[in-house]
């Protein structure tokens, strides 16, 4: 995340109005929330590790979890609520630049797993 912009990454369903599992945001100054809660601050223009294992379907029980690596540090694991409990399904996986004036992110090795 370059300075100044503020980015998310969420996890939706297709429901009207959609649910809303996990969320995580990132400022313009690196600081790091998801439902509301400040977690951390990463760094600016550097590279951060971040890694989400959810539950789907019937192992769907309305938490998150969530792990960050900053550079040269060791994973930070964080117990999270999805937004909505009743999330079940992922039908949009988006990645969102939300400032209001040019800024960069970059977004590299994304995989998309089941187990």
């Amino acid at each position: 995340v370059e300075p100044g912009a503020v980015f998310f990454h969420e996890w939706r369903d297709n429901s009207s109005p959609y649910r809303i599992g996990p969320s995580i945001w990132i400022d313009g100054a690196g600081k790091m929330t998801a439902g509301g809660k400040e977690l951390l601050t990463v760094p600016l223009s550097q590279w951060v590790g971040v890694r989400i294992e959810c539950g789907m379907g019937r192992k769907a029980d309305g938490t998150y979890k969530l792990e960050v690596t900053l550079p040269g540090g060791a994973p930070q694991t964080i117990d999270l609520r999805m937004v909505n409990d009743q999330f079940r399904r992922l039908e949009w996986f988006g990645f969102v630049s939300n400032a209001d004036a040019a800024t960069t992110i970059y977004v590299d090795d994304v995989k998309l797993e089941t187990k």
